[in-house]
């Protein structure tokens, strides 16, 4: 994309010189911090407060490679990726809607006709309406009551139009069906070929679910292994050498699928909620409030967030709350309300989770933990969105008061923590978790990198901005000047303000020390009343650093950030350190170039 078409993703963006400026998506930016500038190979964003490319981007609905040049998809260190195929996605009358573009290595990317500019293209979906892969011939087999093959991949459609059949898939992948698609397939024979793995059977039985009801009959099946091989999908099926016959064969053995079959109960959408008249809802006497299950602190249905920087034993804390709950002891300074636990384990192995909740029942003198389940994920962490399923099947409704996710990143995916767009499809899944589930979600997050003691307590929580933005109670451990100990903030959207305070570690558990100041929040040891620009430039490699990591370093010698922007400056007036176009590093010049 060139410059225009990116400042239009930036409505404040003011011209500054050779650049423009204006206010960063990507954290809460109270005065212009991002500068946007074009370079050798493409746009350039610079965030002077830390936050990187991939987050400013995300913040905004950009991909990164939106910044490169040659049509947006040459890489950062100029390589094209080799184009594998192109897949036309057209409307009913066959024109050209957009086009998913496969590279080698296998990564998909979507791209739509420049309407400015005849023959190139913009690599972004602003405006352009999904739809199924091969729409008109879906309509003409619809039109002839001829059935339909839903598969997860547009190779695996083409396989099966070149076998006389029609099938389709949606654009979006796994997990991606949209309830558009089920509409145009109202009234068709389909049949539903999943993938073999976790991720297609998900999908799988998520499209059978929305087709149900209103498609004529809907069939799902996997294809079997052939002749030996490994069969995981339907362009493997006939590689292995099946033929027509065979798969006609395997789709009319397979039943008729009803919600009976799924593997889990989704929720089907009951339309918008009526309007309130506040004096109605007012005199609403059956409306009342969840109970508590940490009292002040967080209510059954709702999310809280623990923030900390590493090594400061979440796992731990987060036990200690879930073994509070289970038993109805206090955790911390609160009462709880005793109800069933489950702890969702993707980390630690069966036998140390074993010992910790030992451990932690001797400190809090406590012996029946049967109120308490403990699920080990270990070694099978998966996308959340894809263990939601078989996580909510086995969850009844009202089962749990309180379910902890540790740690949170693990469900992530391929999914990056500094997206605005990806945090906000996380955080919506642990929503629907609580709200199929009626249980309070208990997770945490780490700190971004450097001293935390100068930022607000809801701005401390590392990657997107949306962390801390989105739970309804916010728990941050900062740490204090007392060695082993921490102050407590809470950040509460539905429950009155609390006072910080301090607790401190005594093996295994946290405990509040009320002789501690919670203001002593521990500064860097040694910080020097006056730095120079030299100071600054001697943290600096002659490979450079990116500007987030130039700020940590300089935050961890005790130069504050307020000052490492005026010595940074000092430095480039200097001519002493140059930003990079190439790969968005400060780098120091070594000999001043001639002139």
């Amino acid at each position: 994309m060139n410059v225009s078409e990116i400042l239009t993703h930036f409505p404040d963006a003011r011209k500054s010189g050779n650049s423009w400026i204006c206010k960063c998506p990507a954290h809460a930016d109270r005065n212009p911090s991002l500068s946007i500038s074009e370079g050798d190979k493409g746009i350039v964003l610079h965030c002077h407060a830390g936050c990187q490319p991939a987050a400013v981007c995300g913040a905004v609905g950009l991909k990164l490679q939106d910044l490169f040049t040659k049509n947006g998809h040459e890489h950062a260190n100029g390589a094209l990726p080799k184009i594998l195929e192109t897949y036309r996605y057209v409307d009913a009358a066959a024109n050209l809607l957009f086009e998913v573009v496969r590279f080698f290595p296998k990564t998909f990317r979507q791209r739509r006709p420049d309407s400015a500019r005849p023959g190139e293209w913009v690599w972004n979906m602003d405006g352009v309406a999904r739809c199924l892969y091969r729409l008109p011939e879906i309509l003409r087999a619809k039109a002839n009551r001829k059935p339909v093959c839903i598969v997860e991949g547009e190779k695996d459609a083409d396989t099966l139009a070149g076998h006389g059949m029609t099938a389709t898939t949606n654009s979006g992948g796994a997990g991606k069906w949209k309830s558009e698609y089920t509409e145009t397939l109202a009234g068709c024979d389909c049949y539903v070929i999943a993938d073999k793995d976790e991720a297609g059977r998900a999908h799988g039985q998520q499209v059978a679910a929305s087709l149900y009801g209103k498609a004529k009959s809907v069939r799902v099946l996997e294809l079997p292994d052939v002749n030996g091989k490994h069969v995981k999908d339907t362009s493997d099926f006939f590689n292995a050498g099946a033929t027509a016959a065979d798969f006609i064969a395997q789709v009319d053995a397979a039943p008729e699928w009803t919600p009976a079959d799924a593997e889990w109960d989704e929720p089907k959408p009951a339309g918008l909620p009526e309007i309130d008249n506040a004096a109605t809802l007012c005199a609403d006497e059956n409306l009342i409030l969840p109970e508590q299950i940490i009292e002040g602190v967080l209510h059954r249905g709702l999310k809280a967030v623990l923030g900390s920087n590493s090594k400061a034993r979440k796992t731990w804390i987060l036990l200690d709350a879930a073994i509070s709950v289970a038993t109805g002891t206090p955790f911390w300074k609160w009462n709880t309300t005793k109800g069933r636990v489950l702890y969702i384990n993707f980390e630690i192995p069966r036998a140390f989770i074993r010992s910790r909740i030992k451990t932690l029942c001797r400190a809090k003198n406590v012996s029946d933990v049967s109120g308490l389940d403990v699920w080990t994920l270990r070694g099978h962490a998966a996308p959340l969105y894809r263990l939601l399923p078989e996580l909510i099947a086995r969850i009844k409704t009202g089962a749990y008061s309180l379910i902890v996710v540790d740690p949170i990143y693990k469900g992530l995916g391929g999914r990056d923590e500094n997206s605005a767009g990806d945090i906000s499809e996380l955080c919506n899944e642990l929503e629907r978790l609580a709200v199929a589930t009626g249980a309070a979600i208990l997770f945490a997050a780490h700190f971004s990198k450097g001293n935390q003691a100068n930022k607000e307590a809801i701005d401390r929580i590392g990657g997107s901005g949306v962390w801390g933005r989105d739970a309804d109670s916010i728990i941050t451990l900062t740490k204090h000047d007392t060695e082993g100990a921490y102050t407590v903030d809470l950040i509460l959207r539905n429950l009155p303000e609390q006072p910080p305070f301090v607790v401190e570690w005594d093996f295994p558990l946290m405990h509040e020390a009320v002789e501690l100041d919670p203001a002593n929040l521990k500064q860097i040891a040694g910080r020097k009343p006056e730095n120079s620009p030299d100071d600054l430039l001697k943290l600096l490699p002659e490979d450079g650093l990116p500007n987030a990591d130039w700020l940590a370093k300089a935050d961890d010698e005790g130069i504050a950030k307020r000052t490492y922007y005026r010595l940074r400056k000092t430095l480039e007036r200097e001519e002493k350190i140059m930003l990079s176009k190439v790969n968005g590093k400060w780098k120091p010049i070594l000999t001043k170039p001639d002139a």
